[in-house]
């Protein structure tokens, strides 16, 4: 998969580009404490919120209804404001689109340094199972995994190779990050489906949200880039697109994408203070802020503009079983994670403290790419919560775990998991 360099987004599917002036870092562009971004192209994320928000008060309506008269306009950003927390960043506002933030977490796979972004896996009913996805090969209720509309993935990709779409850009485009919303020579995803809260006064916010969706495989060729910009519009395959639309090979594949707040600000763990370190490579970039933009991608949803993190494609197990009253037998599907070890004590500096994921000392069995992968993970611990192990002198290798029985690997009971998402 082709990756942008993370301190100069270029065009990738979907992305939108924020810049102004010339190069990567011109502008009063918004770093990890600045308020709501002000470029010409966040404008249009928070003029759609605010719309939408006017609207709904002016009228009780759908506030993704059409009420443009071009039904292929785009309408800007999507609105948050039913967005649960944890898809608004930290330090997100659902009521103030772009103030939160995602950092990606340092961990270490294969002797590796990695990165990922974790996302909770919601409670399940008592009994429930968290990994069944389906059953007969229809979905649950109780793992929602919504389609979406995947144009010309390859069989390792949601994503054409290079980002090379078979669509056609108007002619004689060329790509400007600094005034185009979408990249005009690709084509975003589709959603069906949006996370939502459902927030209630002095109430903590809840949510059966999980970032999986479940791919619908389409083909570009003979098509305007960006053309399809909502399900409607996927539906009416044959005006849009001349010859009518074909399902291509991977529908079906269950894809891990994290819907975010599109104006939020994404941080790889190289800036995960948001700013350049003093001792930059680049003398002009050293020291000044991040644009917070290059890892996320973006798609679309009944013509507004979602922002996600794409973490590839989750390994499932097929198994027969028989339940019910009276029992049946059935084809169950659940997802396979791959393992995430911690130490159950760890010391850093002068201090000892438990263990727990997230921390920079996480190490994962598999890396995006190769075999073992999957964007979830159970959480496994190892080693003696008497003799702490110093944050310095992590194992960076899961056989360096399993093979030394004094280190007492073992999976947390009860099961505990993490959506660990590798975009890169």
């Amino acid at each position: 998969m082709k990756h942008a360099p993370i301190h100069a987004p270029t065009p990738r599917p979907g992305r939108i580009h924020l810049a102004s002036g010339a190069g990567p870092m011109a502008g009063p562009m918004a770093g990890p404490t600045a308020g709501p971004m002000t470029s010409p192209i966040a404008g249009r994320f928070l003029g759609g919120f605010l719309g939408l928000t006017a609207l709904a008060l002016l009228a009780s309506c759908d506030p993704y209804g059409d009420f443009n008269e071009n039904p292929n306009d785009s309408l800007g950003g999507v609105d948050v404001v039913k967005f649960p927390p944890a898809n608004l960043g930290t330090g997100g506002d659902r009521k103030r689109p772009g103030v939160g933030r995602f950092v990606e977490l340092r961990a270490y796979a294969g002797g590796a340094e990695i990165g990922y972004f974790s996302f909770p896996m919601p409670a399940v009913a008592a009994g429930g199972d968290p990994l069944r996805v389906r059953e007969n090969d229809a979905p649950t209720t109780a793992v929602p995994t919504p389609s979406a509309f995947v144009f010309d993935p390859t069989e390792t990709s949601p994503f054409p190779a290079d980002d090379d779409y078979a669509c056609n850009p108007p002619r004689g485009y060329v790509f400007d990050r600094r005034t185009d919303e979408m990249d005009l020579s690709q084509q975003g995803i589709v959603f069906s489906a949006l996370p939502e809260s459902p927030y209630a006064e002095g109430m903590a916010a809840t949510s059966s949200y999980v970032p999986i969706v479940t791919q619908v495989a389409l083909p570009t060729a003979d098509t305007a880039c960006q053309a399809f910009k909502s399900e409607a519009l996927v539906a009416q395959g044959s005006s849009v697109r001349p010859g009518g639309s074909g399902i291509l090979p991977g529908s079906g594949k269950l894809l891990a994408a994290l819907i975010i707040d599109p104006a939020a600000l994404v941080f790889p763990r190289e800036f995960a203070t948001g700013n350049y370190p003093a001792n930059y490579e680049d003398p002009a970039l050293a020291g000044k802020p991040h644009l917070g933009f290059g890892l996320q991608r973006y798609g679309w949803f009944k013509r507004y503009i979602v922002g996600y993190l794409e973490g590839g494609y989750f390994p499932v197990t097929n198994e027969m079983v028989m339940e019910g009253m009276p029992a049946t037998m059935k084809m169950v599907t659940r997802l396979r994670p791959q393992r995430l070890f911690v130490p159950r004590r760890i010391t850093m500096g002068m201090m000892s403290a438990a263990g727990r994921a997230g921390q920079g000392y996480d190490l994962l069995e598999a890396k995006r790419g190769t075999g073992g992968y999957s964007p979830l993970c159970q959480i496994w611990e190892y080693g003696d919560p008497m003799m702490p192990i110093a944050s310095t002198a992590v194992p960076r290798n899961v056989s360096d775990v399993l093979a030394n029985p004094a280190l007492n690997a073992a999976a947390v009971a009860p099961a505990s998991y993490v959506y660990c998402l590798q975009v890169r």
